[in-house]
């Protein structure tokens, strides 16, 4: 199926189906410093799942890592899902944060 080294398989999807989401900073390191950060990161995640058409039910942000609640649309194992481009977008934005020099 895969190979030690590789990433983990593609997950099959189902429409209408709802996913735990979680991502941590690298080695635990905080991804928002400040109200300020966490008014960022919520405000891009929901234009991102407007962008996107992804659902997200519910959030959890924490200093160093956050959990969603997403409901999937559109079923598949395509890279190119509007849930996926949407993490790497989040992605994007907790990696701007973190490089902000106030």
């Amino acid at each position: 199926m895969y190979h030690e080294g590789m990433g983990r398989p593609l997950r099959i999807e189902y429409a209408g189906a709802f996913y735990h989401v979680l991502n941590r900073g690298q080695r635990r390191e905080p991804i928002v410093r400040d109200g300020q950060d966490c008014d960022r990161f919520v405000s891009d995640l929901s234009r991102l799942a407007q962008q996107y058409g992804v659902r997200i039910h519910g959030y959890c942000l924490m200093t160093n890592h956050y959990h969603l609640i997403r409901e999937t649309g559109r079923p598949g194992v395509s890279p190119q899902r509007p849930d996926v481009r949407l993490a790497k977008q989040i992605a994007k934005t907790v990696a701007l944060l973190k490089n902000v020099d106030r």
